[in-house]
């Protein structure tokens, strides 16, 4: 929704310092379909998602559901570079090889004390797919189940450690997704290769990581 944000900040906030963080592509589609599967929500596998994905656009789908198009990024990063004055934008996998590096240029670039560290210990939304529906369906409905216990928990252990209590109780009903098909992958691999070419042209970062269909077969 980037045509209507990007004059939304500039009507409410002017030029702010805008940061943007992308993840591959590839990855970023299936783990989207896996936090809807995770949702309960989504009910195809992921290839008759993929093929689902035009006429859930010509219903109205959200944008998460766009499981394909989620991930065409070069139009939107330049879009923002040419309202913003200032726009930083980091990579996921700078995130997973050193968050505490990513989080210290997040700082200098809002002129904010980079010598902080802040504990990137803890990990939130953490995706992975239900062993057990009926238990996972406590966590993602009914919503006033999940206001009573997000009340009764903060007033008995505090805010954060309710929030870590309750990530680990969800956590151990997920288990890891299956590995994306081989021919699936590959075939998105190529879907983004332009948008790819022309996103680092945008951000002059390299991302071969991106384009790698090898690296990307070992990693699935």
């Amino acid at each position: 929704h980037f045509e209507r944000t990007i004059a939304s900040i500039r009507h409410y906030i002017g030029d702010p310092r805008i940061i943007i963080i992308l993840r591959d592509p590839v990855e970023r589609a299936y783990s989207a379909y896996n936090f809807l599967i995770r949702e309960g929500s989504e009910t195809l596998c992921f290839e008759k998602a993929l093929i689902a994905e035009e006429k859930r656009r010509e219903l109205g789908y959200r944008h998460m559901w766009l499981y394909r198009e989620g991930g065409l990024y070069a139009h939107r990063v330049r879009a923002f570079q040419e309202s913003f004055s200032r726009v930083q934008v980091l990579l996921f996998d700078d995130l997973r090889a050193g968050a505490n590096t990513l989080v210290k240029s997040i700082f200098t670039f809002l002129d904010v004390d980079p010598s902080v560290i802040p504990d990137t210990t803890h990990r939130f939304n953490v995706s992975g797919i239900p062993r057990w529906n009926y238990l996972n369906n406590l966590f993602v409905r009914p919503k006033r189940l999940h206001k009573m216990a997000r009340t009764i928990g903060s007033a008995v252990l505090g805010s954060n450690r309710w929030i870590r209590l309750r990530d680990r109780l969800r956590l151990a009903v997920l288990r890891k997704p299956g590995r994306m098909n081989r021919e699936t992958a590959l075939s998105l691999r190529r879907y983004y290769r332009t948008d790819i070419l022309n996103l680092q042209d945008c951000i002059h970062k390299d991302l071969g990581n991106w384009l790698d269909e090898r690296g990307l077969l070992e990693n699935i």
